[in-house]
């Protein structure tokens, strides 16, 4: 099968020799490279790679206009695309080469393969700990575990599903008009219902930090979504994410702070 692989880029130098070096064993028939306005040396690392690899196609990306400017270049490269199978992986993120086994599309038209977070500035200690945290927290029942590093469509269903993503993905003014609504949407995620998770990959994210502005937005979501406030709780403190929590009180008395922020462009 021709296996089309699309991966957004912005600034990625740190992690791009490690998220790299195992694709180039991958039996993928072209890799489309979109360097959405990189200031660093992200290109030279594609550039080497490209000379490695004889179906490179590497695409600069200037500008972005849709609320979700990750979902944009992900969108901008497959448009590019000429794959029967189109997977977008994270720059950020060591694939398991196992996610390119055939078998997996038995499942369904569109997967998403589990990954484990892995600190490269932290210690083996702290991966172990939250390893052993996701396993504990899945057979509790209390989570499905971690699918986002790398996701995949047959050509077929990606032109079905595009569109019908585009427009929450790019919903600018509707954000503006009504903020709360448009974070609910999104965060809700209801796309992900489309996907068959493959949880027998072992792919790494290199970038699992989460920033006090993605802890507030996800304090936000949580209330949004109904969590119950014992497993908020239960998660912050299981996760040092102090922020999740106050921003998920705050937002059930009313207070979301300035949401306008996570709708301006990188």
């Amino acid at each position: 099968m021709k296996i089309s692989v699309v991966m957004p880029i912005h600034n990625e130098e740190y992690y791009l020799p490690y998220s790299l070096k195992p694709l180039l064993e991958a039996p993928i028939y072209e890799f489309i490279f979109v360097l959405d306005r990189c200031t660093d040396r992200s290109e030279d690392f594609i550039l080497r790679f490209a000379s490695h690899h004889r179906r490179c196609k590497i695409i600069h990306k200037t500008e972005t206009k849709w609320l979700n400017s990750f979902a944009e270049t992900c969108d901008f490269g497959a448009q590019h695309a000429s794959g029967d199978y189109i997977y977008f992986i994270d720059a950020d993120a060591v694939i398991d080469l196992q996610i390119f086994d055939d078998r997996h599309w038995q499942k369904g038209d569109a997967l998403r393969f589990r990954y484990y977070n892995y600190d490269m500035r932290g210690t083996k200690v702290k991966f172990a700990y939250e390893k052993v945290l996701l396993k504990l927290s899945e057979k509790l029942r209390l989570s499905t575990g971690h699918f986002a590093t790398a996701i995949a469509f047959k050509r077929d269903c990606w032109e079905r599903k595009r569109h019908e993503w585009r427009e929450w993905a790019e919903d600018m003014e509707s954000f503006r008009k009504n903020p709360r609504l448009v974070i609910k949407h999104i965060l809700m995620q209801e796309h992900e219902k489309s996907f068959a998770s493959v949880n027998t990959t072992n792919c790494l994210h290199l970038r699992p930090r989460v920033t006090i502005s993605q802890q507030q937005l996800r304090g936000i979501a949580r209330h949004l979504l109904n969590y119950p406030s014992w497993k908020v709780v239960l998660h912050s403190i299981l996760y040092f994410e102090v922020h999740t929590l106050v921003s998920f009180l705050q937002a059930k008395r009313g207070r979301y702070g300035d949401l306008g922020k996570w709708s301006r462009p990188r």
